[in-house]
């Protein structure tokens, strides 16, 4: 079934999807640590809560001499060639600046390094390795932490179809704060997208898992169908592909849950498969009783800060500190 058609059906089983419901909300979802919050496309429930984190971001010299010298990360620079050039005595790319061939490329990089240019130094480095690269990570010590956003969301399908929560977790000095951006109604995606732009730093790190290929693009399509405008490209860190060439050959299964348990030792005893999803908050449309969605809030929630402890996980390594 088209989206249209799906959206029509819902529209007339469980209410119009041009307009947030006047209608009173449900109590349920009056919490202590939500609030009502105001966009240009109407309201739209926020619920916040604090966690603790702890996250030893890469020092950022060690970082900069890591980065200088990978070589590879110059055109033309294969295996055969790195091992001739380390052989004549060459050890970063401040050894390369006068080079006939490679200088020009070389100075580049070093004053991105210098800037601290995090967007520059992620495109270089994603052109030239995995999305599961060491080096993407040594590239948190020229970020400010502040611009980091751990995301998911939870959506009514695979395909395009509307995103009714969306949890985001931002950093600072007390721990990790999340902030979830909840549709009561089908109205209230066009709030929720519009909230979450407004709550992004300039230029976001992104950190998901399984978001480069879904949730980010998701919530794109999204703001397109709504007309809203285009959320910034960020530099993006999915940690499924850290998980998957970390603990890919310890794990039979890579998904967060199973990461979760296997390596932060996090078993959740209740907890809302994702099949399960999209039905809930069905159900919660057409009954205006919120009790079996918490479950699914909660679990937004729990994604959100298992990607802080996960990043943490995979710093430890690029740190030394584990």
């Amino acid at each position: 079934m088209g989206e249209k058609r799906y959206l029509s059906k819902l529209a007339r089983t469980f209410g119009g999807t041009e307009a947030p419901s006047a209608g009173p909300l449900p109590t349920s979802l009056k919490l202590d640590t939500g609030e009502e919050v105001a966009t240009q496309f109407g309201p739209c429930l926020v619920l916040a809560s604090k966690h603790p984190a702890d996250l030893s971001f890469p020092d950022r010299h060690r970082a900069t001499e890591t980065v200088a010298q990978a070589f590879s990360l110059l055109f033309g620079i294969g295996p055969v060639r790195e091992g001739g050039l380390r052989d004549a005595g060459v050890r970063t790319f401040a050894d390369l600046v006068a080079h006939p061939r490679y200088g020009s490329e070389a100075g580049r990089w070093l004053a991105s390094l210098e800037s601290g240019d995090v967007p520059t130094l992620y495109e270089g480095v994603s052109r030239r390795f995995s999305a599961s690269h060491d080096l993407l990570l040594h590239l948190l010590a020229f970020a400010d932490p502040r611009d980091l956003v751990f995301l998911d969301i939870e959506t009514l399908g695979l395909s395009s179809l509307p995103a009714f929560l969306v949890g985001v977790g931002h950093l600072n000095e007390g721990g990790l704060n999340v902030r979830q951006y909840f549709a009561r109604t089908l109205g209230e995606e066009p709030a929720v997208l519009a909230a979450l732009q407004g709550a992004l730093p300039a230029q976001p790190i992104v950190v998901s898992y399984n978001g480069k290929a879904y949730d980010w693009n998701h919530l794109q399509a999204r703001c397109a169908y709504h007309g809203l405008e285009a959320l910034p490209e960020p530099v993006h860190l999915d940690l499924l592909f850290f998980a998957r060439r970390r603990w890919g050959t310890e794990l039979l299964d890579c998904s967060l849950s199973a990461v979760e348990r296997a390596v932060l030792g996090v078993i959740r005893e209740l907890d809302v498969p994702g099949e399960y999803v999209p039905a809930l908050y069905q159900n919660y449309l057409r009954t205006g009783s919120a009790t079996a969605l918490l479950p699914v809030i909660a679990h937004n929630r729990e994604d959100v800060v298992t990607l802080a402890r996960l990043l943490s996980a995979l710093l430890e390594r690029v740190t030394g500190s584990g």
